[in-house]
């Protein structure tokens, strides 16, 4: 179980395909999720491979590469990906 002195700041990957391309839920993300007090709100970010989500979204959470990048054709965060650590937003 999660708790605020043991979250992690690096992306998790929440929906990945093992080899036979069949979609997994990873557990840890899952119980991640469960222990975040309510009410929780969710930023999601899609589109086509390589145009910038993960730049962005580095952007967004912390000025540095924690959603991994590549200058190459392969993709590096394919699936769903949660950020380890709650993001307080200012109302």
């Amino acid at each position: 179980m999660y708790s605020s002195q043991n979250y992690i700041e690096k992306p998790i990957n929440l929906l990945y395909f093992d080899s036979l391309s069949h979609a997994m839920l990873n557990e840890q993300a899952v119980e991640f999720i469960k222990s975040i007090p309510k009410p929780i709100s969710i930023m999601s970010i899609t589109g086509p491979y390589r145009t910038g989500k993960s730049y962005l979204l580095n952007s967004i959470i912390s000025g540095e590469e924690s959603f991994p990048t590549s200058s190459t054709t392969s993709s590096c965060t394919k699936g769903l990906w949660v950020w380890g650590k709650p993001l307080l937003s200012v109302d």
